[in-house]
């Protein structure tokens, strides 16, 4: 039992300390952006492979 209060421990720290990080590097980046009048990135887009690179992919025997 005492494993599993300690993994519990661990697991909420790793999430706080990521908290952490992440709202630490969004100050930086919003006081950078203004600094030097840098526009916010947009938000990152996902999008499908080209068709060619699968045919590639599928001639070198790539697969998922």
């Amino acid at each position: 039992m005492e494993v599993l209060q300690y993994r519990e421990r661990q697991r909420l720290e790793k999430a706080k300390k990521e908290r952490e990080r992440r709202e630490k590097d969004r100050a930086y980046q919003a006081i950078m952006q203004t600094m030097y009048g840098i526009e916010p990135l947009p938000p990152p887009v996902s999008t499908p492979p080209r068709k060619r690179i699968l045919i590639h992919q599928r001639r070198c025997g790539y697969h998922n």
